[in-house]
């Protein structure tokens, strides 16, 4: 018996027997969403409430530009979200002497936070350099040095006005996008049911074991490696069918995953795997259904309690909470799906799908070198 016969059965099977589960998958967090999307409604505002970003600014304010830059921080409505005299920094951020480079260091602000302050001071340091242009282009013009001053003197106050509020207008368009009620809780339930569906995946495994659908597999000519290889594969497939279709429900409802259809794809792809890999990482150490069941059982209370499936994960303030959180095996999977519908880009998710990618490989490596060793089957 080969890999591809035994992952037709496992699909045949758990389709045939566990199908009102399955389905179950694609209906609850649809149902979910929709009454905590009605019910929490007023939570969501479509803008996110972000304090000042905390930034230890490095930079030369004896310089013209720097000193515009100065009157630029100085405004209100930029201190609203860029706190320079604070301490306790987020960020760190270094200009170079001719304003042309800007470096980032993140210490602890939220990718959110990052994208302002990034936009903020593109957008500033693109100014400087037409400003630079528009010098040269009046000093090789035939201009006297009073003519020469009281230009470059209203470019500057122009160059001053714009910054404050292109700023305000960053803060407003850019930073501050978030999700209505229906479409978070479209995908904080459907993170949290992914979990749920990591024990159907594994628990099949324990059912045909006590049935001894396994031992008679193994009755054929096939190696442990190559019944890992075949679970893997249909658990993968398993969870991307039932994940696509919640999708494309989601889409044609017009409820979530609205925004980059193709990063939607390549993440539910990724989230696949990672179930599938989290499945056979459970059937290659795990000897019984009930311990299972207890594990991912605390992983999906955690998930309920401090994973943001039924709250919005945004207004956690507890410390506790947000370690819990991060610690949430669903984060990952919500956090990837949320960061897209806010930035539409897949670039803004990698700091979300790379962990998932390599939690999938060692959880694999982990999985084949187990059953190589030792497996009781």
């Amino acid at each position: 018996m080969n890999i591809i016969p035994q992952i037709r059965k496992n699909i045949i099977s758990l389709f045939k027997q566990e199908k009102g589960v399955l389905i179950s998958f694609i209906i609850l967090p649809l149902i979910m969403a929709l009454i905590y999307g009605m019910m929490l409604g007023e939570s969501f505002d479509g803008q996110a409430s972000i304090d000042p970003i905390r930034v230890d600014l490095r930079y030369n304010n004896t310089s013209e530009i720097g000193e515009i830059l100065d009157h630029v921080l100085e405004d209100e409505g930029v201190k609203s979200f860029i706190d320079v005299d604070g301490e306790n920094y987020e960020c760190e951020v270094t200009i170079s002497d001719d304003f042309q480079n800007i470096e980032i260091n993140n210490i602890k602000a939220t990718s959110e936070k990052i994208n302002i302050l990034s936009s903020f001071f593109k957008s500033f340091n693109s100014d400087v350099q037409q400003v630079k242009a528009i010098y040269r282009n009046v000093e090789k013009g035939e201009f006297s040095q009073e003519e020469k001053g009281m230009i470059m003197g209203n470019i500057l106050q122009k160059l001053n006005e714009n910054q404050k509020q292109s700023s305000i207008e960053e803060k407003k368009l850019s930073g501050y996008k978030t999700l209505d009620s229906k479409e978070y809780y479209g995908i904080s339930t459907f993170s949290f049911t992914a979990i749920m569906l990591i024990i159907v995946l594994s628990n099949k495994f324990f059912d045909e074991k006590q049935q001894g659908v396994v031992r008679r597999t193994f009755a054929a000519p096939i190696s442990n490696e190559e019944y890992i290889i075949g679970f893997l594969l249909s658990s993968t497939i398993v969870a991307f069918i039932i994940n696509i279709i919640y999708v494309l429900v989601n889409i044609a409802m017009g409820l979530s995953f609205r925004e980059n259809f193709g990063g939607v794809i390549f993440i539910v792809i990724i989230q696949s795997i990672l179930q599938g890999a989290i499945s056979t990482l459970v059937i290659a150490f795990i000897k019984n259904k009930m311990m299972v069941n207890t594990i991912i059982g605390f992983f999906i209370v955690l998930s309920a309690v401090a994973g943001g499936a039924f709250y919005n994960i945004d207004s956690i303030e507890s410390p506790f909470l947000k370690v819990l959180g991060n610690i949430s095996p669903n984060t990952l999977i919500l956090n990837a799906y949320k960061s897209l519908a806010i930035s539409n880009s897949l670039k803004e998710t990698l700091i979300y799908i790379i962990p998932m990618i390599i939690i999938s490989l060692v959880f694999i490596i982990l999985s084949m070198v187990k059953v190589k060793v030792r497996w009781e089957r």
